[in-house]
């Protein structure tokens, strides 16, 4: 038996003992240490990361990937932001060029082309009423931990910071991103008995937390 246990050991236990048929694993989310090479968005890391759903920037990414001098995990949000900041300035423009048309028409030819299409009829407007597309919602969780001001390595206003990165992040993509915390949790009819559980269990507060 493990003096220590977590989600992340718990789910590859169910996966090992299932021979994989517990769970379907798909490698969408790509490891921070994979981007943080020290080449920024090169091509090579625009074509590795082309239709992934996102970076896990971890502790450990930012203690072996290559950073600012002295950088720890309390600078996780600056350090992904910027990131982010420089892949959608250099990667999206090298996706953009590569879907433009490989024979693009001439001024003049485009030009009259033009000429010759009829102007397009007025289409009605919307009414003022009508309702807007819900954006998806993404969720995350997050909960202080009483006992422990710099849970995770991270003081309080690291871990502020960390998530309003994450929302940013997420947001600017078209996605309502949502924050749960304990209160959400403890909401749940299942939220006692899965405490219970858990209380003869080798879980700390945070990988309790995790569950």
């Amino acid at each position: 038996t493990s003096s220590h246990w977590s989600d992340m050991r718990a789910m590859q236990d169910l996966y090992q003992g299932s021979d994989g048929q517990s769970y379907v694993m798909e490698w969408n989310v790509i490891p921070g240490l994979s981007v943080l090479h020290g080449r920024g968005a090169d091509p090579e890391t625009c074509d590795g990361t082309r239709n992934r759903y996102a970076v896990h920037f971890s502790h450990y990414s930012i203690d072996h990937g290559v950073t600012k001098k002295n950088a720890g995990p309390a600078d996780r949000p600056i350090i992904a932001m910027e990131w982010l900041a420089e892949y959608r300035n250099k990667c999206f423009n090298a996706f953009r060029n590569e879907d433009e048309p490989a024979n693009p028409q001439q001024p003049q030819e485009a030009a009259e082309q033009q000429q010759q299409v009829e102007p397009p009829q007025p289409q009605p407007q919307p009414s003022p009423q009508a309702p807007q597309p819900e954006k998806p919602a993404i969720y995350t969780f997050f909960s202080p931990d009483p006992n422990d001001a710099n849970m995770a390595g991270m003081s309080p206003q690291a871990n502020v910071a960390l998530i309003q990165a994450w929302a940013q992040a997420w947001a600017s993509n078209g996605f309502n991103p949502v924050v749960l915390s304990i209160e959400n949790a403890m909401n749940h009819p299942d939220y006692q008995e899965m405490n219970r559980i858990m209380d003869g269990l080798p879980f700390g507060y945070y990988d309790r937390l995790c569950f």
